[in-house]
């Protein structure tokens, strides 16, 4: 009863194995040391592994792996794709391997006989109600495999094709988008040579326009200058203008003053006779 209770989920295990072959590609999580947990599933042609994290930095092994290891001796393990070969629909085949090797192709079919009778005989393995109800559930299994086995094989690897199109369709979106990231980043480096072409040109605007302000101040100098000389300037021409005519009056009137009844009378008669001598001359 203690052996039946053993061997018979260990044989119920390989029969679901060899049933769903097309089910070891479901994928499975599986937690790194000290990284998210990863998505990993194989397909026919490759193996794919996904952080469940996609935040994750992209060198997972630099995280996960030290400078010491060696993957190329010891590569990291990876889901196989198909189950085990198998012999009598749960026995592995590396058993029957290991018989071979010693006892030659009949040696491991005797085993099970001899060894099968000794737990028989000894009573290690009674023949009780358990033992033929494992055999009925065993039966059950084998009819469900034999029914079901391809359909639910095509089902869940339809299932898996679909996840991998959609992880490929994620990757590459996710490398369009890196490379949308890429030019615009060059188109970044663009504009900022542009902007140092910019800045250059910005400082010289900002020289011509300190120099157009230090000539327009040197123009306001030389108007203000200008300005206060011609005011200089104008000043002396009045002052010697208001000069000659106080001395043109001042000699004028000491003239008028100096000029007696006498000597305007004198000069009159002395008018006529220069202009009668004149006309004398003019009729002669």
């Amino acid at each position: 009863m203690w052996i039946a209770g053993k061997i018979l989920p260990f044989i119920m295990l390989r029969l679901t194995l060899i049933a769903g072959k097309g089910l070891c590609t479901r994928p499975i999580l599986s937690l790194g040391p000290r990284i998210s947990p990863q998505v990993r599933f194989a397909t026919e042609d490759i193996t794919y592994s996904f952080p469940v994290n996609w935040r994750v930095v992209p060198k997972i092994e630099a995280i996960q792996d030290g400078p010491e290891r060696d993957l190329k001796n010891f590569p990291r393990p990876v889901q196989r794709h198909w189950a085990d070969p198998v012999r009598l629909g749960f026995l592995p085949n590396e058993w029957f391997d290991f018989f071979y090797r010693k006892t030659g192709v009949t040696g491991p079919y005797a085993f099970m006989f001899t060894f099968g009778t000794l737990l028989v005989s000894k009573e290690y393995w009674p023949f009780e109600h358990e033992f033929y109800a494992g055999l009925s559930m065993w039966l059950l299994v084998i009819i469900f495999i034999k029914k079901f086995r391809q359909p639910v094989h095509e089902f869940f690897f339809e299932e898996v094709r679909a996840e991998v199109a959609d992880m490929k369709l994620f990757q590459k979106t996710c490398i369009d988008h890196i490379k949308f990231d890429i030019e615009n980043q060059r188109e970044l480096q663009k504009c900022i040579e542009g902007e140092q072409m910019l800045f250059s040109a910005k400082k010289e605007n900002v020289l011509l326009q300190l120099e157009a302000g230090y000539r327009e101040r040197l123009a306001t100098i030389h108007k203000e200058v200008k300005r206060r000389l011609d005011y200089q300037l104008e000043l002396q021409n009045v002052e010697r203008r208001m000069a000659q005519k106080h001395v043109v009056d001042w000699i004028v009137n000491s003239v008028k003053k100096s000029i007696t009844p006498q000597f305007e009378k004198d000069a009159m008669n002395k008018c006529i006779a220069d202009l009668k001598a004149l006309a004398s001359a003019s009729r002669a």
